[in-house]
Order: C-alpha cells, then sequence, then structure tokens
C-alpha cells in the first residue's frame, strides 16, 4: 500500500500528496546506463514511495499492477509510475506504466477523484534480501510526449496547462507485485 513516503504491507491512515507538472519545464529526471538508473535525488514534481528491505529472496515475475486514487486541478493530465529495485546505493528501473485521466474515465472532470489501473509489460527480476522496492509517481517522463494537461489528441493539442495533480493514499492504492512461489 502506498502510504506518505513509503510502501507498507497494509493501508495506513488516508492522506494526500500533491506535486506540481508544468508540460513546459520537463525534468530530464531519468537517466540511461544499460537500464534506467534513478538519481539520488529526487526533483520537485516527484513522489517517491520506498518499500522496506526484503526479508528474503523474492521472485518477481509478471505484470506489476497499480490502483491509485488520483486528482488534478485539470481537464486531463498523465499519471507515470516507474518500479525500480533499490540495491547497493542505486536504484535501477525495472518497469513504468502510463496513463491519462481520460483513458481512465473519458468524462473526468476538473477537481473530481479518479481511480487509475495501470499494469506494466510483464517484468522478472530477484528482490535479494536486503534490497528495496521503489515507485516514483509523477507526469513528466522522458519517454513519452509531455502531456499538455489539456483534453484533446496530444498531435492536435496547441495549448497547455500547468497542473497541480494529487494522489490519494488510502486503501485503494496500491501496488501488486507478482511473486512466483
Amino acid at each position: 500500500y502506498f502510504a506518505p513516503g513509503t510502501l507498507a504491507d497494509a493501508p495506513g491512515a488516508p492522506a494526500a500528496q500533491s506535486y506540481r507538472y508544468d508540460p513546459e519545464q520537463p525534468l530530464g529526471f531519468y537517466r540511461y546506463d544499460n537500464l534506467f538508473r534513478r538519481p539520488e535525488e529526487t526533483p520537485e514534481g516527484v513522489l517517491t514511495f520506498l518499500s522496506e528491505a526484503a526479508s528474503e529472496d523474492a521472485e518477481i515475475y509478471g505484470p506489476v499492477r497499480w490502483r491509485m486514487k488520483v486528482q488534478s486541478d485539470c481537464e486531463d493530465t498523465a499519471f507515470f509510475l516507474r518500479l525500480y529495485v533499490e540495491e547497493d546505493g542505486a536504484a535501477w528501473g525495472l518497469a513504468d506504466a502510463v496513463t491519462a485521466l481520460t483513458h481512465q474515465d473519458p468524462g473526468y472532470a476538473a477537481g473530481n477523484v479518479c481511480v487509475i489501473d495501470v499494469e506494466t509489460n510483464p517484468v522478472g527480476f530477484t528482490w535479494r534480501k536486503g534490497s528495496r522496492i521503489r515507485v516514483d509517481v509523477s507526469s513528466h517522463s522522458d519517454l513519452y510526449v509531455p502531456h499538455a494537461n489539456v483534453r484533446g489528441h496530444w498531435a492536435q493539442v496547441t495549448e497547455t496547462k500547468t497542473a497541480c495533480n494529487t494522489v490519494v493514499l488510502d486503501e485503494d492504492a496500491y501496488i501488486v507485485l507478482p511473486v512466483r512461489e
């Protein structure tokens, strides 16, 4: 379950975290070193959630699923989620997913709460004892055209807006890692 700054085994007290997303000010956040390597400092506009260290090795195999409630002050925006394994002082990207509010709720109106469900392509890795899982949530990605925060087809939208995006952290905010038995 997502809780402020952490990934927990059970839902905590409901909370919310917000960030600002300006499509005219891209972060340039993700770097490539064979795999996606996450920088040590988290820039403004990215929410980070970190698990406790694994108590034993676990084989993760299959698609990773996320569910969370989100809200925006714009009529549409994107949410980009990336999964990392953090070990030996580095965080290595394993999978990511992106969605737009209007892909989840075609009639989305600014200020409403929307439940998003996203899934990555299948992954396979060993979550080693002592390592942690990290999830970043943002609206920035070096992999996709920046979302304009305006409803419409990305190739036809000519204006942009700055968004205040919020993630609601409650029992409906969780990640499912496919652990192979």
